[in-house]
């Protein structure tokens, strides 16, 4: 039975930090990956770079996309709690053995708040 790994990522710059490990992670036959992509990916501003996570992952079933984007600083705590519930939902489902997230943003946290809470 494979190992799954859930790797989260919320932004350009710990993405292109994490591609190689997810490039190796997902070539080793010993291991079932999903990703979830989250945050400035989905934001034109940024370079919607969720197409490139497309381009880099062959398997798109298995990228998981929660669009979370917010106007005003006041947002954040709201955006913050639908990527808890969003993770959260995600975890139940697949229930990896493992999950890597890389970052300082608040993304970042509400994945990993997540995946604290269900161990």
């Amino acid at each position: 039975m494979k190992i799954r790994i859930v790797v989260f990522t919320g932004n350009r710059s710990e993405y292109g930090l994490m591609k190689t490990l997810i490039g190796k992670i997902n070539k080793d036959l010993d291991f079932d990956l999903f990703l979830i992509a989250s945050g400035t990916h989905f934001n034109s501003n940024f370079g919607e770079t969720i197409n490139e996570i497309f381009e880099d992952f062959e398997e798109r079933n298995k990228i998981i996309s929660i669009k979370n984007e917010y106007k005003e600083v006041d947002e954040m705590g709201f955006k913050t709690a639908e990527i808890i519930r969003s993770v959260t939902s995600v975890l139940k489902k697949i229930k990896p053995e493992y999950f890597v997230v890389l970052g300082d943003r608040y993304e970042s946290f509400a994945a990993a708040a997540a995946a604290h809470i269900l161990g």
